[in-house]
């Protein structure tokens, strides 16, 4: 009796052109208040946490006709109590939120946060029950008779327009001031909700909007004969920027949001799920790539989690995706960064290239990956983007080329270390710096040789340690560096010759005597060899991208319980993010392990 009250009310306080067929029966209606709606609705929602908590048939305390056998519980009469109940729910979620419904929004999708909360908590094998979760998964793309909107492109849809709206709490006294407050850390000496209120940032509406999303998108979907409903309506969402279509919505907010939200682990979980699977979403991304206002706190959120191998898959996954498209590569590599790189502390950057920064950021992982995390997958999502960025480098800032050379020194070093004494680290430290002279090899061809005097420089520098190289054991290995050793040599003999000039132009008394040539001479004389050495072949093409193909590639491998990696790490960011719910996180799945 209750849900057919609260579903009356829902009626009620749905937008005007659902009351048509609600109007007639307002005298029965328990609630025509929005508060009052808002705290029924919140005791439902705790009742229903409580009976998913220990494994209750929720559909047969719903009183759903037809919910007698788990086959008949999807395939409900259309004035099923418990489908009308989620009808009147999702028609008032998917209309535009206001000041006055705000709350009202927040706590619908409290409500479904609770029901798709089914996934985390296990269930007994012997009585694979159908959930509430399951009847909503079903029909979320049907509309049939009394159904006025599909649940799924509906929700998908408003779901992320509120994500892009990034409202905060209207009132202090609101409810969504407790959601705004629970979404904060522990707070320090003296901190109050005031000024939290007047200081800090906090949109509980799109935070709640972003995990609901991910948790309907990520839905176990083995359990069903039907693919995810909310899956294929994200990944069929239109571009407003770009068409009229009614599905869809502005990419560029996306991506601008996303950008500002990226250090925030379910923020690029969405990010990164939206870039999988929805196509046009990457083209727009690409067209063209923002380098100040994404990628660059993509990097950021790289430099700070490089020890955090869960989160930096994702990370390095969308960096992946980005790098597949040559011309996002070519405008890393053309684009200044506007400011000092002021997170990156190892050493001061200014007046550098977006490129130069990923090859940074990039070797900074590596080493960190050989030296402590000895993770396979960051090993290859990095090496692969090191080669995808390479593939284009020009103009490569001196941090960048010297970078790329310790972390070459530093594995041969460590290879010859651990030769005689760990084989399996050698080989790591090998293969690392086979694809590390691979990558410095393709600035060596004469296509990229002109725009990479300043490698060639670095190189010239460190010659000593490439020399050693010639004679190392491995003959793979000297096969590889053999065109760098060759490259080398060749503009040694510039340089030397340049030298030889020098002195004899002084011995004639034709210039003042100086012990070297100073860097910009050296630089110059360097351009010119790669102007001369470039003429033949600058024309040719690299033709082999590293590409990621899907989710699979990385997480398959690190399932644990049944339970999905991302749905693992999604429901830990849930608890932590929505601390006003009391989960019971000892009896979830999802969250035994941290």
């Amino acid at each position: 009796m209750l849900i057919r009250h609260v579903t009356r009310s829902l009626r009620y306080m749905s937008p005007s052109r659902h009351l048509s067929d609600t109007i007639a029966t307002t005298t029965t209606v328990l609630a025509t208040e929005s508060y009052i709606v808002i705290n029924v609705l919140f005791v439902v929602r705790h009742l229903l946490k409580h009976f998913i908590e220990f494994n209750c048939d929720v559909v047969q305390l719903f009183a759903s006709e037809g919910a007698s056998s788990a086959t008949t519980a999807l395939a409900p009469s259309d004035n099923d109590i418990a489908v009308e109940f989620l009808d009147a729910l999702v028609h008032v979620l998917v209309d535009t939120s206001s000041e006055d419904t705000h709350d009202l929004h927040l706590e619908g999708i409290n409500f479904l946060l609770v029901l798709a909360s089914s996934t985390a908590y296990p269930t007994k094998p012997m009585s694979p029950r159908t959930t509430l979760l399951d009847v909503f998964m079903h029909h979320a793309q049907r509309k049939g008779r009394g159904r006025s909107v599909q649940w799924a492109s509906g929700l998908v849809k408003r779901l992320l327009l509120s994500y892009v709206d990034q409202l905060p709490a209207p009132r202090m006294d609101s409810s969504a001031a407790v959601a705004a407050v629970s979404a904060l850390p522990p707070s320090a000496a003296g901190w109050n909700v005031a000024d939290f209120f007047s200081d800090t940032p906090v949109f509980p509406l799109a935070d709640r909007s972003v995990l609901l999303l991910l948790l309907l998108v990520l839905g176990d979907s083995r359990r069903h004969s039907q693919p995810n409903p909310f899956r294929e309506a994200l990944a069929t969402l239109a571009d407003r920027d770009e068409s009229t279509a009614p599905h869809g919505i502005p990419f560029s907010h996306v991506a601008e949001v996303g950008g500002r939200k990226m250090r925030t682990e379910f923020h690029a979980m969405l990010v990164y799920h939206i870039l999988l699977w929805n196509p046009p979403f990457r083209d727009a991304l690409c067209r063209p790539v923002d380098v100040d206002h994404f990628v660059m706190p993509l990097l950021e959120a790289i430099y700070i989690y490089t020890l955090d191998p869960p989160r930096l898959y994702v990370y390095l996954a969308m960096l992946v995706h980005l790098s597949e498209n040559p011309l996002v590569v070519q405008t890393l590599h053309h684009t200044q960064v506007q400011d000092h790189v002021a997170w990156f502390t190892e050493r001061y950057l200014c007046d550098v290239s977006g490129g130069s920064v990923v090859v940074l950021v990039l070797c900074r992982v590596l080493k960190a990956n050989l030296s402590v995390l000895h993770d396979p997958v960051v090993q290859s999502m990095a090496l692969g983007l090191l080669w995808n960025v390479m593939q284009f480098a020009k103009a490569l800032h001196a941090s960048a080329t010297q970078s790329l050379l310790k972390l070459l020194a530093h594995a041969t070093k460590k290879e010859r270390q651990l030769r005689a004494i760990d084989t399996d680290a050698a080989s790591a430290y090998l293969a690392t710096a086979r694809d590390v002279v691979v990558c410095i090899e393709l600035c060596c061809r004469p296509r990229l040789l002109p725009s990479n005097a300043q490698l060639i420089y670095s190189l010239l520098h460190a010659s000593d340690v490439l020399d050693a190289l010639a004679v190392h054991p491995n003959e793979a290995f000297r096969d590889d560096i053999a065109p760098v050793l060759g490259t080398l040599a060749y503009f040694k003999a510039i340089v030397d010759q340049a030298e030889d000039q020098e002195d004899e132009a002084v011995a004639d008394g034709r210039a003042v005597l100086q012990q070297h040539l100073t860097m910009e001479q050296v630089l110059e004389h360097i351009q010119g060899g790669c102007k001369t050495l470039a003429q033949a072949t600058a024309s040719q093409q690299p033709d082999v991208y590293y590409r990621y193909e899907d989710e699979r590639f990385t997480m398959d491998a690190r399932q644990s319980d049944g339970s999905d990696f991302f749905l693992q790490r999604l429901w830990r960011e849930t608890v932590r993010h929505t601390a006003d719910f009391a989960w019971s996180v000892d009896k979830m799945a999802s969250t035994a392990e941290s």
